[in-house]
């Protein structure tokens, strides 16, 4: 009789070790990946979950057009905002001649207690080569450091 009973102890303290460590690990999620969004739209990322939100502030682009012949390259930059339960962070991202200007090309935020790296890996329509109204998209990088 008393070896069940600290069997049983050993079995109720491994099961509430084990279901503490799973709760610990949904906190802990990695929110490395592409998220796609245009000028004023914001997402929750990862997109099933609510840990933590992506907006584009702003998405300018003065990159050489397509077929034209440009003295430099020019630049596409967006505003971003990062939000998770305990802060805001707002970075500029930059992409094509970013060295020129001294803007950096992967900056880092930190969310949920994680440091990601971030990229601004397009913007689309490249100038020259959408509509006239066609609205431009950001496709940013988040990877875990």
């Amino acid at each position: 009789m008393k070896s069940f009973k600290f069997y049983s102890l050993i079995a109720l303290i491994a099961c509430i070790s084990f279901g503490y460590l799973g709760c610990k690990k949904q906190t802990d999620l990695d929110l490395s990946g592409t998220y796609i969004l245009k000028s004023g739209q914001s997402l929750s990322i990862p997109t099933n979950r609510n840990l933590a939100s992506l907006t584009a502030a702003e998405l300018t682009d003065s990159r050489c057009p397509a077929n034209a012949i440009c003295v430099w390259e020019g630049i596409g930059t967006g505003k971003f905002i990062f939000k998770d339960n305990t802060k805001e962070q707002t970075i500029e991202l930059c992409i094509g001649a970013c060295a020129v200007v001294s803007k950096p090309k992967t900056p880092e935020i930190i969310l949920n207690s994680i440091t990601y790296t971030v990229e601004l890996t397009s913007l689309n329509p490249f100038p020259g080569t959408g509509t006239a109204n066609e609205t431009v998209k950001a496709t940013i990088v988040l990877k875990k450091k």
